[in-house]
C-alpha cells in the first residue's frame, strides 16, 4: 500500500494532512489538501477531522467552498446547454441562431443516450451530478469535436493601443473579421468570457464550409435533389481536419454523431457556413464552462479513479509553504490551450 496515496480514503488523507502539516512536507501537505476538499462534507464528519489544526482546517473549508461554487455554476451552465445570454436581445432571429438551437436539442438527446439522462441522475451518496468522471468525459468528447472543426489559422491577438476592444481576431498576422450580420461571433464570446472571468480559447474560429445558398423545392430524391446534397455533404467534409487528425473521427462516437447530425441537418435548406458559425457558438461555450471544471490542481499526483474534483486551489496562507506558487487548476491546462 502507498501512503502517500489518499484517494478514496478519507482516513489516510487526514493522517497525511496532520502529519505533513506538522513535519513540514510541503508535496503530501498539499496532496491531501486537495484530496478533503474534494471530499469536505463527509471528511468533517471523521472523528480524526477533528486534529487538524484551526488554520488548515479554515483553509480546506475555503478551498472546498470555492470548488463546490465552481462546480455549481458549471452545472446550472450545462444542464440544459442553454447559453441564451449569448445572443443580444436585439440580434434578429438568423439561421445560424436556429442551428444553434437545433444543435443544443441534439447535443441533450446523445447525452441522454451516455448518460441515461441529461443531466444524470445523481449518485447514491453524492451531492451533485456533474462529478470529475462525468467532467473529464465530456471534455474529452468536446475536445475531440475541436479538434476536429477548429480553424487553426485564426487566433486572438491583444493590442493596448487599439480604439475599441483590446482583444481582435488575426490570420497569419492579418486582421480577421469574425462578426457577421447573423453571428458576430468575436462580440458574443469575448462578452461571454469577460462576463463568466474565463481567459480567451487561443484558438477560437471554426473552419467554415463554402457558403452554399439553401435550396427550396428540390426533391431529394431526384436526380438535382441527390446532387444537391452531396454538394452539401461535402462542403462540411472539407471544412474539418480530417486530413490532419491523428486519429479517425470514427475513434470517436460524439464526434461521428456530430458529423452526420450535421450533414442531415435540413440538408438543401441552410446555408453550410451560416450553421456552422451557429453551431460552432454552442460548442465554444461549452468548452469554456467545462474548463472550469476538469482541470486537476498540478500539485495533485494521484488522480486516476477518482469521482470527486481534484481542482481546489490551494491556499497561499498555508502553515508552512515556502514555494511562491501554490496554486489551483489552470484554466489554461484544459483541453484546448
Amino acid at each position: 500500500m502507498d501512503f502517500s496515496d489518499p484517494r478514496n480514503n478519507i482516513a489516510l488523507a487526514i493522517a497525511l494532512f496532520n502529519w505533513s502539516e506538522r513535519w513540514h512536507f510541503e508535496d503530501l501537505y498539499c496532496e491531501a489538501f486537495v484530496h478533503l476538499a474534494g471530499l469536505y462534507n463527509k471528511a468533517q464528519m471523521f472523528t480524526e477531522f477533528k486534529e487538524v489544526s484551526r488554520r488548515s482546517k479554515i483553509a480546506v473549508e475555503g478551498a472546498s467552498i470555492g470548488l463546490n461554487e465552481r462546480v455549481g455554476n458549471a452545472e446550472a451552465l450545462l444542464k440544459s446547454l442553454d447559453f441564451e445570454e449569448l445572443w443580444k436581445q436585439d440580434l434578429p432571429a438568423s439561421p445560424a441562431r436556429e442551428a444553434y438551437e437545433r444543435l443544443r436539442k441534439f447535443f441533450i438527446k446523445e447525452l441522454e443516450k451516455i448518460y441515461g439522462a441529461w443531466p444524470p441522475a445523481i449518485a447514491v451518496g453524492e451531492d451533485i451530478w456533474l462529478t470529475r468522471e462525468i467532467a473529464l468525459k465530456l471534455q474529452a468528447d468536446f475536445g475531440a469535436l475541436y479538434d476536429y472543426l477548429v480553424d487553426r489559422t485564426i487566433e486572438w491577438e491583444c493590442v493596448e493601443s487599439r480604439s475599441g476592444p483590446k482583444w481582435g481576431l488575426i490570420q497569419h498576422a492579418i486582421e480577421f473579421h469574425g462578426n457577421t450580420s447573423d453571428v458576430p461571433f468575436t462580440d458574443l464570446v469575448r462578452k461571454w468570457d469577460d462576463k463568466h472571468g474565463c481567459p480567451h480559447i487561443p484558438l477560437p474560429y471554426p473552419l467554415l464550409p463554402e457558403s452554399i445558398a439553401p435550396v427550396k423545392g428540390m426533391k431529394k430524391s431526384s436526380k438535382e435533389g441527390k446532387n444537391a446534397l452531396r454538394k452539401f455533404a461535402l462542403a462540411y467534409d472539407e471544412s474539418t481536419n480530417a486530413f490532419l487528425s491523428r486519429q479517425k473521427d470514427s475513434d470517436n462516437p460524439f464526434v461521428e454523431s456530430f458529423l452526420d447530425f450535421e450533414k442531415e441537418d435540413l440538408p438543401l435548406g441552410v446555408d453550410p457556413q451560416q450553421a456552422r458559425r451557429g453551431r460552432w457558438i454552442l460548442i465554444y461555450v461549452i468548452l469554456q464552462a467545462l474548463a472550469t471544471v476538469s482541470v486537476d490542481n498540478p500539485r495533485v499526483k494521484h488522480t486516476n479513479g477518482v469521482a470527486y474534483h481534484l481542482s481546489a486551489a490551494i491556499a497561499s496562507k498555508g502553515p508552512f509553504f515556502v514555494s511562491k506558487d501554490i496554486v489551483g487548476a489552470f484554466h489554461e491546462d484544459s483541453h484546448c490551450w
